[in-house]
């Protein structure tokens, strides 16, 4: 009995051993051939004459002061400058 276990447990692993080597190998998918990578020639960039000659600075600078005019200046309606309905600071009782 015991023969016969240990010859089915052999056929059942050898019959593992060709199934899987045989997939693994390639045995059963077509071959794949890869073509040659074609590159594209690198594109022209424009020459200096027709891109701008700002630095990279002036951009953000500009914000900044635009920024900076909004935030300093203008009457708001929370600014305490004295507006039209308060009250003189000085009163002449007389």
């Amino acid at each position: 009995m015991r023969y016969i276990q240990m010859k089915i447990s052999a056929a059942i692993c050898l019959a593992l051993v060709l199934a899987t080597s045989s997939v693994s190998a390639g045995g059963l998918a077509d071959a794949i051939i890869e073509e040659q990578q074609v590159l594209a020639p690198p594109a022209a960039t424009a020459p200096e004459a027709t891109r701008g000659n700002t630095p990279n600075w002036v951009l953000p600078a500009i914000g900044l002061l635009v920024i900076g005019a909004i935030a300093s200046g203008g009457s708001g309606s929370g600014s305490s400058s004295g507006g039209a309905d308060e009250p003189p600071a000085i009163i002449d009782v007389k």
